[in-house]
């Protein structure tokens, strides 16, 4: 079975024990907008279901995997800082989405990362369990410039993944992440030329669908229970650090510096 929707924002398909879902939004470099996001989350919650899936593998078309927040948000956000007002769009549940649909499933989720992954596509991408990104893909922790803390409670599984110290380094200098230097920092498991991505990863995620999905699904639940024992008390404090972050005058500059397309002035405020 293959969902279907009045729109193709989502592509998805399964076959051998892989599910693949394929964000095909390209003009927008894969920026969700409402109905997109409704169609993948709906996917992702259609192959946890479904126990023929061992696998998922998430990946976009064209140049972005997923940039962050959609320029449209931003759109707007600006119109009602002229205003005076707090930006009015909605911030996801405080159970974050992405933890509940990614880290805390029990299939093997990868990320073919095939372009830019910025922001809390960065956040998603760290998310996923498996990370093969083409070569001219990039990663973005570029939360410091609109004067947000780490996305996504990316503070908690970045800092596993490269130490406390590189952590801060890259939201501190706010700079992309060359594939190269992912695969060095351990950010990425493979890298692989951008016209071999798909095929590469459907290799990969077929291999490891040959594994009993029993203990596949254990060794994932037991390897996060270690790396991030008290996730649930962390996402409280991405939520904290988020809402105080958002009421500041340094946030409205971020997101006008943004679409007025400069660098930021934060004044401390």
């Amino acid at each position: 079975m293959t969902l279907k929707w009045a729109h193709d924002k989502i592509i998805y398909t399964k076959e051998d024990h892989v599910a693949l879902i394929t964000k095909n939004r390209p003009d927008k470099l894969n920026a969700m907008d409402k109905e997109m996001m409704d169609a993948y989350y709906e996917s992702l919650a259609d192959a946890e279901s479904d126990d023929d899936i061992r696998v998922i593998v998430i990946t976009g078309n064209g140049k972005g995997w997923h940039p962050g927040a959609d320029p449209e948000m931003f759109v707007k956000g600006t119109a009602a800082m002229k205003k005076g007002n707090l930006p009015s769009w909605k911030r996801p549940p405080a159970t974050t989405p992405q933890i509940a649909a990614l880290r805390n499933s029990s299939k093997i989720i990868i990320g073919a990362i095939n372009g830019y992954a910025y922001g809390a596509g960065f956040g998603d991408a760290l998310w996923c369990d498996i990370r093969i990104i083409a070569e001219s893909a990039k990663l973005g922790p570029v939360w410091a410039k609109f004067a947000a803390p780490m996305e996504n409670v990316t503070s908690a599984n970045l800092t596993s993944i490269v130490g406390p110290s590189k952590a801060l380094e890259l939201y501190l200098l706010r700079e992309p992440i060359e594939s190269d230097y992912a695969l060095k920092l351990g950010l990425a498991n493979w890298v692989v030329p951008d016209n071999e991505l798909m095929d590469f990863t459907m290799k990969m995620a077929k291999k490891m669908a040959t594994n009993s999905p029993y203990g596949t699904a254990l060794s994932k639940w037991m390897v996060y229970k270690f790396a991030a024992p008290d996730i649930g008390q962390h996402v409280e404090l991405f939520r904290l650090a988020e809402n105080i972050t958002g009421l500041t005058e340094d946030s409205k500059e971020g997101g006008v510096a943004f679409r007025e397309r400069r660098d930021p002035d934060f004044k401390g405020i």
